[in-house]
């Protein structure tokens, strides 16, 4: 399978429109952990050949269909970088750019 990334200023066919990049989030003690949590959302401008899978930190955590490719992830401690991947119909793999965000106690 072959991964395709946007570069040299060309528009990217997935991209993650949440969360925003290098955003700074702190968990409110006051809050149930259950209920402090990020929606990470991805943008295709194709129709992919099945659902696109949300990852983070290199490991899946959701694999969403469209329109609305958004799934929530509960906030844990440290910095954690956001990517999204979706399956085009000729069997191309494409790559959203990666996200990372803060997350501090």
């Amino acid at each position: 399978i072959r991964t395709r990334q946007a570069k040299g200023g060309r528009a990217a066919a997935l991209r993650l429109t949440s969360p925003d990049p290098n955003r700074r989030l702190r968990i409110d003690p006051q809050l149930p952990r259950d209920s402090q949590q990020l929606p990470v959302t991805a943008l295709s401008t194709f129709e992919p050949a099945g659902d696109v899978t949300l990852t983070v930190d290199g490991r899946p955590f959701a694999a969403v269909g469209g329109p609305e490719y958004t799934a929530w992830w509960a906030l844990e401690p440290g910095r954690h970088v956001f990517a999204a991947f979706a399956q085009r119909s000729d069997g191309t793999l494409e790559q959203s750019e990666e996200v990372a965000v803060v997350i501090e106690p």
